[in-house]
């Protein structure tokens, strides 16, 4: 099963965007390529989560 979401998103020049969604759990983030990630994350006004 692949994560892409054809063509579910309208982009602001109204064309229809593909979209892609992935998982990971908990106990797999420790040995991952994400946990060496640079990571920051904002909530909608702009205030920064982590």
């Amino acid at each position: 099963m692949t994560p892409t979401a054809r063509q579910r998103l309208v982009a602001p020049d109204g064309a229809l965007r593909d979209t892609m969604s992935w998982t990971l759990l908990a106990q797999e983030y420790p040995a991952s390529p994400a946990a060496a990630a640079a990571t920051e994350a904002f909530d909608v006004l702009g205030q920064k989560l982590l």
